[in-house]
């Protein structure tokens, strides 16, 4: 509702009534997007790092194709499979 414009006495009373205002014009952002960004370009973008790739064994590939799946780079299996390693010995999980 303060995104909405309702002051906090408005809200309040709304509270005590139980019921809540529909707004006569529809909510607009205050600073809308201009341009639509694809966040996924940058990953894209990221040239593979083949000394990584080099070194990992046709098991090394089949064990983190089968753990992480098909949609990622054998660069990108080393990631996250050091992301996960990382986060077993930080927390106790």
């Amino acid at each position: 509702m303060l995104r909405q414009g309702f002051s906090a006495a408005e809200i309040a009373e709304s509270i005590e009534k139980g019921s809540f205002p529909i707004p006569e014009e529809p909510l607009v952002e205050p600073n809308p997007p201009t341009e639509t960004e694809d966040y996924f370009d940058a990953i894209n973008d990221v040239p593979e790092d083949t000394s990584i790739t080099d070194a990992l064994t046709d098991e090394d590939k089949l064990y983190l194709r089968m753990k992480w799946g098909k949609a990622y780079k054998p660069d990108e299996w080393v990631q996250l499979e050091k992301l996960y390693s990382d986060m077993m010995s930080s927390y106790d999980i």
